[in-house]
């Protein structure tokens, strides 16, 4: 099986799209988590308040992760993949870092999946 971290798999190098569409009938759960390779400018707090030095792999990382829709990952097309096969199961909305705060977050992702990604299912 295979439960992929569609921001793991986009930092790590994979076309997050090529990489379903060739493993589509293994996927058993979706990980939703936008990225784009951003470089920090200061040091990363995160919320548990361990700080991340700017010039630091993790700081790099963590700065990395966006909210559905401000990153580079196609959902869209990750979606028509899932309609395609007729997957029916969980898909998770991850964040590791919130930008503006958790409910910012949780508004905007439940905005992009309600207006962008829903569609494709109808």
């Amino acid at each position: 099986n295979f439960a992929p971290d569609t921001g793991h798999l986009y930092l790590g190098g994979c076309d997050v799209v090529k990489t379903y569409d060739k493993y589509k009938q293994r996927l058993v759960f979706m990980d939703y988590k936008d990225a784009r390779w951003t470089t920090p400018t200061a040091d990363v707090v995160q919320p548990n308040g361990k700080v991340e030095k700017k010039d630091t792999y993790d700081a790099k990382f963590f700065d990395s992760i966006y909210d559905l829709g401000d990153g580079d990952i196609d959902f869209p097309a990750c979606h028509r993949i899932l309609k395609q096969m007729r997957y029916k199961g969980w898909i998770c909305v991850d964040l590791d870092r919130t930008r503006n705060g958790p409910r910012a977050s949780y508004m905007h992702c439940g905005h992009y999946i309600v207006s962008k990604l829903e569609p494709i299912y109808l």
